[in-house]
């Protein structure tokens, strides 16, 4: 069995993943948000490519007092894909909101995927329910799955629809 499981608000009766890893974690709201409904039980891992998203995502993590382990990493290459994970993989969870090559980039899967331990689960956000379908079609479904973030507006998530 997976270790991985439940919600990560921790409503759910099964035990919280041990290793979390947002990727491309801009402001570091999802990492946060793991690290604090998880508290001490688990290791939350965030990377972006930019250094200025890992730098706000520092400066909230110590204004929230939550302990997040921040990462450089631009997934566009498998080697610096291969480094990170030979440092930091497998992880129970991964996530990621507004990956914004989801929907066209089977290769992100693919990143997804080496980043997840076996039997872990991969969580994604989309900007809308169009581009969620598209991303779970590009994805291979049944392992990731994609769905509208909660602030994305019906009909075409704002692009003009």
């Amino acid at each position: 069995g997976s270790r991985a499981g439940g919600d990560v608000g921790g409503g759910g009766s099964v035990a919280p993943p041990l290793s979390v890893l947002d990727l491309g974690c801009g402001t570091g709201a999802v990492a946060l948000a793991a690290a604090a409904s998880l508290g001490g039980g688990a290791v939350v891992t965030a990377t972006d490519r930019e250094s200025r998203s890992l730098a706000l995502a520092t400066a909230n993590a110590a204004r929230n007092g939550l302990e997040v382990r921040l990462s450089p990493l631009d997934y566009a290459t498998d080697e610096a894909v291969a480094a990170f994970a030979a440092r930091h993989a497998p992880f129970d969870l991964v996530t990621g909101a507004a990956l914004m090559e989801l929907s066209t980039s089977p290769r992100l899967w693919s990143v997804l995927r080496a980043l997840t331990a076996p039997g872990g689960a991969i969580g994604v956000a989309a900007n809308d329910a169009e581009t969620a379908a598209d991303a779970t079609a590009a994805g291979d479904a049944p392992l990731p799955a994609a769905v509208p973030s909660p602030t994305a507006r019906g009909g075409g998530g704002g692009r003009g629809d």
